[in-house]
C-alpha cells in the first residue's frame, strides 16, 4: 500500500494553506462524514561516538546502543534508577517516570544525554468532514482533550481506503497543534475513505478520533449526476444535428431527382413554379431529465442525510449512602414519642448514619456514554447541492427550454 503524504499548515478556523493553494469550504459545502495511534519514528540521539540511542515512551525513556553497560536515569527530586541490560542489544526501558521532568542518563557513570519526559497527547474527537469546491479534497476539523506534560504537539490528519476499494493509497498531512482544521488534499472522489485525526509528540500519538464514509465524493457532491447529464444533453443535440442534417440532405436528394420543368411555349405564357421546399416548424421542449411542469422545466431530488453526535450534558440524581448504624435503647417517654419501636417501656431501633451525594444518571434509552456527556448518532439533512434550491419537501431545479427543427 502506497502513501501520498501532503503538507499543510491551519490555525483555529481558518482554511489551510495546501501546495501553495489556498482552500475552503465551499459556499454549498457538505458534510462527508461526522465523528487507533501508532507510535512515532524513534528519537535517535547521535550524542557521542558511541552512537546512544534515546526514545522517548509515554512516562518512560527507551536507551539503545548502551553496549551492555549499565544504564542510569535520574532527575531533581526523583529516585535514580538503574538498569543492567542482559547483553549489548537489549534496550534498557525506563517506565513510570515523572512527566515532565528532566532526566539525566548515564552510560557506564558517563553522562550521554538529558531529555524531558512527556505523556502521550490527548484525545480528539467532535471530527467533522467537509466537502470544499476543489475536486478530490475535504476539509476536516475537530476537537482536542488537552494534556499536560506532553510538550509540543501535532495533528496528523489521514485518509485509508476501506476494505475493498481499487484505490489503496493512504493519504495523509501533519498540522501544527494549535490548528483545529486541516485541508486533505488528493483523494479519489470514488472512493470510500476512513478519516482519522490524532495528536502526535515525541513520545507517542494520542486516541484518534475516526469515521467511516458511507457515500464517495463523487456521489455527495453529485458530480457524477451531472456529468451524465451533460453526456446525456451533448448526445440529444448531437442526434438532433444529425437528424436536421439528414432531412436537409434528403431534401436536396429529392430536389435533385426531380424532372427538369419544360420549356415555356414560344408563344409566351406563365412561367414555371418553383419548387416548395419542406415545410418544418420549431418547438420548444425540456431537456432530458426535466418535467415540463406549468411551462417551467424542473427536476427534483430527494433529501439526503448524514449521521452526527448530537450530546446532552449529564444529569444527577441525589443518593443516600449508609456509613454506619448506632443501636439505641432509650426509656419511652410519650411525651416526646419514639423514631423507633416501642417495647412496653423502652424505645429501641437503629439508627441509620450517612450522607447524600449526587449519582450521575444512566445514559437515557439511545443514547451512550462518551466520558464527558451523553450522546447519540442522529439524522442531519446535508446541504443543498452546488445549483439546486430546497422547496421544503426535495431539492429542486429549473432549467429553460431548447428549439428543436420538426416537420410541419
Amino acid at each position: 500500500m502506497k502513501t501520498k503524504k501532503a503538507f499543510a499548515t491551519a490555525t483555529g478556523l481558518t482554511a489551510a494553506l495546501l501546495c501553495g493553494v489556498m482552500l475552503a469550504p465551499a459556499a454549498n459545502a457538505q458534510t462527508v462524514v461526522v465523528s487507533n495511534p501508532t507510535p512515532p519514528t524513534v528519537v535517535a540521539a547521535d550524542v557521542q561516538a558511541d552512537m546512544v540511542g534515546i526514545e522517548l515512551i509515554p512516562s518512560g525513556i527507551v536507551v539503545t546502543g548502551h553496549g551492555g553497560d549499565t544504564v542510569q536515569v535520574s532527575a531533581k527530586g526523583q529516585k535514580t534508577r538503574t538498569i543492567t541490560p542482559k547483553n549489548a542489544k537489549t534496550p534498557a526501558k525506563f517506565k513510570k517516570l515523572k512527566a515532565g521532568k528532566t532526566y539525566s542518563i548515564k552510560v557506564d557513570g558517563t553522562k550521554v544525554a538529558s531529555t524531558r519526559v512527556l505523556r502521550a497527547p490527548g484525545q480528539t474527537y467532535n471530527m467533522v468532514v467537509r466537502t470544499t469546491d476543489e475536486p478530490g479534497s475535504v476539509l476536516m476539523s475537530w476537537d482536542y482533550a488537552t494534556r499536560s506534560k506532553t510538550g509540543d504537539v501535532h495533528f496528523t490528519l489521514a485518509a485509508t481506503p476501506v476494505a475493498g476499494q481499487t484505490t489503496t493509497d493512504v493519504v495523509s498531512v501533519d498540522v501544527p497543534g494549535t490548528a483545529r482544521e486541516g485541508v486533505l488534499s488528493g483523494l479519489d472522489p470514488h472512493t470510500l475513505y476512513k478519516f482519522t485525526v490524532e495528536a502526535v509528540n515525541d513520545a507517542a500519538a494520542g486516541r484518534a478520533v475516526d469515521a467511516v464514509m458511507t457515500q464517495s465524493l463523487a456521489t455527495i457532491t453529485g458530480a457524477d449526476e451531472a456529468a451524465q447529464q451533460a453526456a446525456a444533453e451533448a448526445a440529444r443535440q448531437a442526434a438532433e444535428q444529425a437528424a436536421a442534417q439528414k432531412a436537409e440532405a434528403d431534401a436536396a436528394a429529392r430536389a435533385a431527382a426531380r424532372p427538369a420543368p419544360a420549356p415555356a411555349p414560344s408563344g409566351g405564357g406563365s412561367s414555371p413554379a418553383k419548387p416548395v421546399a419542406p415545410a418544418t416548424k420549431t418547438i420548444w421542449e425540456c431537456p432530458t431529465g426535466f418535467e415540463d411542469i406549468s411551462g417551467v422545466c424542473t427536476q427534483t431530488k430527494a433529501y439526503t442525510f448524514s449521521k452526527q453526535a448530537e450530546t446532552s450534558p449529564y444529569t444527577y440524581s441525589p443518593q443516600f449512602v449508609e456509613t454506619g448504624r448506632v443501636w439505641h435503647d432509650d426509656p419511652f417517654n410519650p411525651h416526646n414519642g419514639c423514631r423507633y419501636t416501642v417495647h412496653g417501656d423502652r424505645c429501641k431501633g437503629w439508627e441509620i448514619q450517612g450522607y447524600t451525594t449526587q449519582v450521575k444518571d444512566t445514559a437515557p434509552s439511545g443514547w451512550s456514554d462518551n466520558g464527558s456527556a451523553y450522546e447519540r448518532q442522529v439524522d442531519v439533512k446535508d446541504a443543498t447541492p452546488a445549483g439546486w434550491s430546497d422547496n421544503g419537501t426535495a431539492w429542486v431545479r429549473t432549467t429553460a427550454k431548447v428549439a428543436r427543427e420538426v416537420p410541419a
